[in-house]
């Protein structure tokens, strides 16, 4: 199992996400993930959400990454 951290940073302060990803399927690739760490403004928050990876047909190392989710203080 890889995971993936992302890093959110605003003035104000931090978010970071971790993500699950499931194998690729063709071109696509998804996978789960919950906030793990946040700073200043963001303090209090907890979430978790989706991924989805878009392939690029003529160069699969290219993709273009969509995070959703829902957060709560």
């Amino acid at each position: 199992m890889r995971l993936i951290v992302e890093t959110i940073t605003c003035p104000d302060g931090t978010v970071s996400v971790a993500f699950t990803p499931d194998e690729p399927q063709g071109l696509t690739q998804t996978g789960s993930g919950m906030i793990v760490s946040v700073s200043g403004a963001f303090e209090g928050l907890r979430g978790s959400g989706e991924m989805e990876v878009l392939y690029d047909p003529d160069d699969d190392s290219l993709g273009h990454v969509t995070f959703t989710g829902t957060g709560t203080r």
